[in-house]
């Protein structure tokens, strides 16, 4: 055992020392190709993000408890309906059964997979069936609605917490390909990634005695970094005049004035479904459908202004026009 344990130290002491003449050797390179200001920055994240990772956040195990069981009684009721639309007990999680099921026993259109190639029920493909008000839309419905349910209590309500009442995440400083820092699960496989925390778990988190807890949501911070690294003089404008990015982008796709995109953008909200959709228009904005505005376009399953903060996000991510339109 003894020696075992020199094995370890002797170990653990040549793995720092090479660490060390790594570290010089690749700053060395880094400043001479221009990456000193990521060297400093991913520094001076550091310190901060070892505390967060140490010190945790305090659970109401209590709370938390209570949930559990009101979310485990709402899956329940949702598969009772779920096997009562289709006529027997359907796996939300099962490739096979879903497919069969809405492509094989419906005869739907299937869906495909960009990429494997093969018919696909995940969320996107679910969320198109519901939309569309025909057969199987309301078992989409179903199992959009329990998967989500399902998520939350896999990843969240059932979160192991550490013995001190404390939950805790691991940070990366570096973890994206655009160097945003990203979290996951502690070494210990306790814990759960700190970002995108779903909001319905937040409630459960408690601030140390005479803290609070705040959440910094930065409006259409993407836009606005791209805006300026791009040197696009239109966005730099639409910044700068304080206008709404998402509602301007709205504007250039249909053709309407802000004004009228920003109207229409209340009328609508975040309805998805195209039959609501058009009811809320020609309730709210008759005029979209008379001889007032000529040649616009009109978004079928979200609002103007959705379709103008879809699109922003994704020029931020380069993603393609054919996946664009897949998944939109």
């Amino acid at each position: 055992m003894y020696q075992d344990k020199l094995i370890l130290a002797k170990y653990n002491a040549l793995d720092s020392a090479v660490t060390r003449q790594c570290y010089d050797a690749l700053v060395k390179e880094a400043y001479e190709t221009g990456y000193a200001d990521t060297i400093e920055d991913t520094s001076d994240l550091c310190d901060t993000l070892l505390y967060l990772q140490t010190r945790g956040i305090q659970i109401n195990k209590d709370a938390l408890a209570d949930v559990k069981k009101e979310v485990n009684n709402n899956i329940s009721s949702l598969q009772a309906d779920l096997d009562k639309a289709c006529g027997y007990e359907l796996n939300v999680d099962s490739y096979k059964q879903c497919t069969q099921y809405f492509y094989g026993f419906l005869g739907l259109p299937p869906y495909v997979s960009r990429k494997t190639g093969n018919p696909t029920c995940d969320d996107k493909a679910m969320g198109r069936i519901a939309r569309k008000e025909t057969k199987g839309s309301k078992e989409a419905k179903l199992v959009q609605q329990l998967r989500g349910l399902r998520k939350l209590y896999g990843t969240y309500l059932m979160v192991i917490i550490d013995n001190d009442g404390r939950v805790r995440s691991s940070f990366d400083p570096r973890g994206t390909t655009t160097g945003r820092i990203s979290s996951s699960q502690t070494i210990f496989g306790t814990g759960m990634a700190f970002q995108n925390i779903d909001p319905r778990f937040k409630r459960f988190m408690v601030a140390d005695d005479k803290c609070i807890m705040f959440e910094i949501d930065k409006a259409q911070a993407e836009w606005v970094v791209t805006a300026y690294v791009s040197g696009d003089a239109e966005m730099i404008h639409v910044v700068e005049s304080g206008q709404d990015a998402h509602a301007y982008t709205g504007h250039k796709i249909s053709k309407l004035p802000i004004e009228v995109v920003l109207k229409e953008g209340k009328a609508v909200g975040h309805e998805t479904d195209p039959i609501l959709i058009e009811k809320l228009r020609r309730q709210h904005m008759p005029e979209l459908f008379d001889d007032t505005y000529e040649d616009i376009f009109l978004p079928r399953i979200f609002s103007i202004r959705q379709a103008g903060k879809k699109s922003n996000h994704g020029l931020n991510y380069k993603i393609g026009y054919w996946r664009f339109a897949l998944e939109n």
